[in-house]
């Protein structure tokens, strides 16, 4: 299963881009190409803020 998380991140977050893009109206190149978490620092609980 581990082998298959990078590309799963990269194809959720290629989603998340596109999304962001339609919501904001920000073009594509505003966001960064690659995910800048990686998959054991988006599991951190304590990584993200409280809301």
């Amino acid at each position: 299963m581990r082998a298959v998380i990078p590309a799963a991140v990269e194809q959720a977050y290629g989603t998340a881009v596109i999304a962001a893009e339609t919501e904001t109206g920000l073009v594509e190149a505003t966001f960064p190409r690659t995910c800048p978490w990686g998959f054991e620092q988006m599991m951190d609980a304590d990584f993200w803020p409280e809301l």
